[in-house]
């Protein structure tokens, strides 16, 4: 197996980074935990093959009664633009309240 230093530009690298937060409470005794997970792709020097990935839970819970916001983003690009997916849902207790889907195009204009 070759080291990341001598391998080929070709070979895809990823890096996924999971983040779990349990932030202290409020003095009132609420508790807002945070759970989160982001990975980055990439093909070798390929800038189309670029794609970013992250996943977001965060809760706010006090006396029985909790509200949770999930977030799903999927950004990745082609020669001309970005393009951006993007998810939310809301949750009272385990009701989903609101839910909301985005999907848009940028151009990249020189970048």
């Amino acid at each position: 197996m070759r080291s990341p230093r001598t391998a080929p530009a070709a070979l895809p690298w990823a890096i996924a980074q999971p983040v779990d937060l349990d932030e202290p409470g409020f003095p009132n005794g609420s508790a807002h935990p945070i759970v989160g997970w982001e990975q980055y792709t990439s093909v070798g020097d390929d800038f189309d093959s670029v794609r970013g990935e992250t996943r977001w839970e965060r809760t706010l819970a006090r006396d029985g009664w909790s509200f949770r916001t999930v977030t799903h983003t999927v950004l990745t690009s082609s020669t001309d633009e970005f393009h951006i997916e993007a998810d939310l849902d809301a949750y009272e207790g385990e009701r989903r309240v609101f839910c909301r889907t985005w999907s848009l195009t940028v151009p990249r204009d020189c970048v």
